[in-house]
């Protein structure tokens, strides 16, 4: 598979939208893309989880439902009935099935699966509305792709959900922060300039759009396939989807057909990563997890307030980044690199991934607010203190680089002439604290 493939699946996606390419705030080598279409089309076609935010009546479910069927061939229509709509009252009959009540009269229990559980694209709407302990079912739910009720068991095997949310108010519950790392990028919904609202309110909704482009043809069939029990029902969704893949390709609508989308993650699993972007991925790492004085940093040990690294960025971030950030960080970056043509993973891959991947996760410490109020930005407060703490780390990676490389080769500060307690910067402090433990190379 080529990555033309995609960009023709990402170009359907910008014109339903009508946002010109070139014209987006994501820059990607030649390309310049809206970063709520991308990663969340990319965040899809790699089966992984994603969350859109944004304010009240920005279209964040009308993109969830796009990208799904878009990806699934299953009608656009369709993921609004499958949908998880998100309320505090919200049941496990509603969330996940409910029994047989004719078998349950003869003494026997089967359950009917919603059709959110059979979904093979699957789309929560109003995340920030679900309860803690509703939470925790939906997170094993979707961390094992295995469903359970009444003692009864469906698994469907682990597939994408995209997410999506208003900003926090009165009646929103705190996300678990488990909940929220299975997230593997966020991005924002919302206003693009006076421009781009013109052409949206002459346009006509996405919804007509969708119509027009076929995209809710074979709806009946998706509904009846949805109504077989269990994993029947699970199966035949998934072989329609590819059916209907085959009608929308004649018709000259671009399509990935499940084969392709495989062939695509390997790919880009397969893509090496140069050497400066691991130096700089090992910086940003440190720097969100590490700590010179506690070894790493805590959610229940705040930083000190007589640390001397109080001005390193090290003391931005409360909680440091887990495996699966980590891993997220490395995956993206290589889709970035495979999407624009690349052999190797560059420094500029982390660096344009890596606020999405993390700000969601991250919590940053409040001084910051009264740092950077006055600094003008397109971002929400959290990803644009992600961009600034990504720049940071940036700027004392090309400053610090080579002594690092020195370090992680030779062992030794004296290498460079320069004695231990002499260093002040956390990053070669964390790596002399790890060569000291396991040795160079």
């Amino acid at each position: 598979m080529k990555p033309e493939k995609w960009w023709d699946l990402f170009g359907i996606l910008a014109e339903i939208y009508q946002l010109p390419s070139g014209r987006g705030p994501l820059n990607l080598g030649t390309r310049r893309v809206d970063a709520a279409l991308f990663f969340t089309l990319l965040a899809t076609t790699l089966h992984d989880n994603a969350l859109i935010l944004g304010e009240r009546g920005t279209g964040k479910t009308t993109l969830a439902r796009l990208v799904c069927s878009l990806i699934s061939g299953l009608p656009f229509e369709f993921f609004e009935i499958a949908q998880l709509r998100v309320n505090p009252e919200l049941t496990l009959e509603t969330m996940i099935g409910a029994p047989d009540l004719g078998e349950l009269n003869q003494g026997r229990i089967k359950v009917i699966w919603t059709n959110f559980v059979k979904s093979p694209y699957k789309i929560i709407d109003e995340l920030f509305r679900l309860p803690p302990g509703k939470a925790s079912i939906l997170l094993q739910g979707l961390d094992t792709g295995i469903w359970t009720y009444c003692g009864q068991h469906l698994n469907t095997g682990k597939v994408p959900a995209i997410s999506a949310a208003n900003y926090a108010d009165a009646g929103s519950f705190e996300v678990i922060p488990p909940l929220l790392d299975r997230l593997q990028v966020a991005v924002e919904m919302g206003y693009r300039g006076p421009r781009h609202a013109l052409r949206v309110a002459e346009g006509g909704s996405i919804e007509e759009k969708a119509e027009t482009l076929g995209l809710n043809e074979h709806l009946e069939e998706a509904i009846s396939a949805a109504e077989k029990p269990g994993e029947e029902g699970v199966k035949a969704l998934r072989a329609l989807g590819e059916e209907i893949k085959k009608e929308r390709e004649k018709q000259g609508i671009p399509v990935l057909y499940e084969a392709e989308l495989r062939e695509m993650k390997a790919l880009i699993e397969a893509l090496p990563v140069d050497q400066t972007a691991k130096e700089y991925s090992q910086f940003l790492i440190s720097l969100l997890s590490g700590c010179p004085k506690k070894g790493m940093k805590r959610a229940n040990e705040p930083c000190p307030s007589t640390c001397e690294f109080l001005d390193s960025p090290c003391s931005w971030v409360q909680t440091g980044a887990s495996v699966r950030a980590c891993q997220a960080l490395f995956r993206y970056a290589k889709a970035v690199a495979w999407l624009t043509g690349f052999e190797k993973v560059k420094l500029d891959d982390f660096v344009v991934v890596a606020p999405y991947i993390l700000w969601h996760r991250c919590a940053f410490h409040s001084v910051l607010k009264d740092r950077f109020q006055r600094d003008q930005r397109s971002s929400p407060w959290d990803l644009f203190v992600t961009q600034r703490f990504v720049a940071k780390v940036l700027e004392i990676y090309e400053r610090e680089g080579e002594a690092a490389r020195i370090l992680l080769t030779q062992g030794a500060p004296e290498s460079f002439g320069v004695k231990a307690n002499e260093i002040k910067n956390p990053v070669l402090l964390d790596i002399i604290l790890e060569v000291a433990r396991e040795g160079v190379g």
